[in-house]
């Protein structure tokens, strides 16, 4: 049975429990990154290093704020429209999340390496912590486009019903990471830096699977070229649904924030 006549003829409650279930655990994996980075940044370099990446993690929770405001929005329109048996928009959706969470990592790379050292101070770097800090973060905002498009498409694959296929890919992330961290940490004594490209490649094969998945006879709902060009109603609706997710994930960096200020 296809995908799109599951959703549309399987019990609302069978088909809660067989897509939350993956969704839930693909959520908890973008957690899990960070603190593998800390275990070994803990034990491979120290706890200087640490709070370095204790102040790095207000940024990427702003990364992941920039990433909702895609993902969410593209997957609940891009799901609507399967809904709705229309195959040719939900593509046209598809197309133009992946060129706007291309477009928006662009922007959050510049933003980001541009601005890292004030950033680091804003959330409570000090002299003793932040050229860790800046290493870390540093890696992180360069490779902002991995991360971006692996929630992107992820959470697209995820809406379309594959929410298996989704937990896959970011599994696959993790265990990169995890493997990578001990390499680059451990044995060839990278430090933070090692940690913060051990979760760049992560995510990047995590996107590199979702694109794949996406571009393959898998599924009817297909990322392709022609479906590149920016569409303006596309591009708002996107971003009107993904706002609340955006600023849920913001206030959360903004905690951090408060936080890290409050505990110095």
């Amino acid at each position: 049975m296809e995908k799109s006549e599951q959703l549309t003829n399987e019990p609302v409650s069978r088909l809660i429990l067989r897509l939350s279930m993956p969704a839930i655990f693909s959520l908890l994996c973008n957690s899990i990154n960070m603190a593998i980075d800390r275990v070994f940044i803990s034990k491979g370099v120290g706890t200087l290093a640490l709070s370095a990446v204790t102040v790095a993690f207000g940024l990427y929770l702003i990364m992941q704020a920039c990433s909702q405001l895609i993902s969410a929005g593209a997957s609940s329109t891009a799901a609507i429209q399967l809904g709705k048996g229309n195959q040719e928009k939900a593509e046209k959706i598809v197309g133009n999340a992946f060129i706007l969470s291309f477009l928006l990592a662009i922007l959050l790379s510049a933003i980001g390496l541009l601005c890292l050292d004030p950033l680091l101070k804003l959330y409570g770097a000090d002299s003793e912590n932040i050229l860790y800090a800046h290493d870390y973060a540093g890696v992180m905002f360069a490779g902002a486009i991995c991360f971006v498009l692996s929630q992107s498409m992820n959470s697209i694959v995820r809406g379309m019903g594959y929410a298996k296929r989704s937990l896959i890919n970011f599994l696959s992330s993790i265990v990169i990471n995890l493997i990578l961290d001990a390499i680059f940490v451990l044995v060839f004594k990278w430090g933070v830096k090692g940690a913060a490209f051990a979760t760049v490649i992560g995510n990047c094969v995590c996107a590199v699977l979702a694109i794949q998945f996406l571009c393959s006879k898998q599924t009817n709902i297909k990322l392709r070229l022609a479906n590149l060009k920016p569409d303006k109603e596309i591009i708002k609706t996107i971003l009107s649904i993904g706002v609340s997710g955006f600023i849920a994930q913001f206030a959360l960096s903004i905690v951090t924030l408060v936080f890290n200020h409050v505990c110095r």
